[in-house]
């Protein structure tokens, strides 16, 4: 938990092992960490139904309303949700990072089982977040293997993510 601390300045974290050894549990360590030092933990457990972009962005945008509370620019992004369920998730991203931005609160993303997940349209959505993060988010994913994200990329910018050793 103490290698996952904000103060190693990574603005995304990815938790990779294989099934059982732990990342959810370190996940779940951490979140409460970092709740108690008072940073708003959006957490979203993946299943196999959540591998479409219409409940993924649903479910993405609750997990933020449950972790920064009803904001109003939250709210009415999930009502025009509700409202136009052909939205595109990749455009509704700037108006969150902005919300998320004028919560003015310190907030971590969990993407728990992001393994799960093979919709071109989600990765290319998270990859666009990934690129315009704004100073006060910061993500981690929990996977089993790899995600097809612009790591390599992320880690040319002097931007790794985050490197967990195995205790096994």
């Amino acid at each position: 938990v103490d290698l996952l601390n904000p103060e190693n300045g990574a603005s995304f974290v990815l938790v990779c092992a294989p099934a059982g050894y732990g990342k959810t549990t370190l996940l779940i360590e951490w979140a409460q960490a970092l709740m108690k030092n008072g940073t708003a933990v959006a957490w979203y457990a993946l299943d196999p139904s959540d591998d479409d972009p219409i409940p993924f962005r649903s479910y993405l945008i609750a997990s933020f309303i449950q972790a920064l509370g009803p904001i109003p620019e939250l709210t009415q992004i999930a009502q025009l949700l509700r409202s136009s369920p052909e939205m595109d998730l990749q455009r509704i991203l700037p108006a969150v990072i902005n919300a998320i931005v004028l919560s003015d609160r310190e907030c971590m993303l969990i993407l728990d089982d992001y393994h799960l997940i093979a919709s071109p349209a989600i990765h290319s959505a998270l990859a666009y977040l990934l690129e315009h993060l704004p100073e006060n988010l910061r993500i981690a994913i929990g996977s089993r293997s790899d995600p097809p994200l612009p790591l390599a990329r992320l880690r040319a910018r002097g931007e790794p993510p985050a490197a967990i050793p195995s205790s096994r």
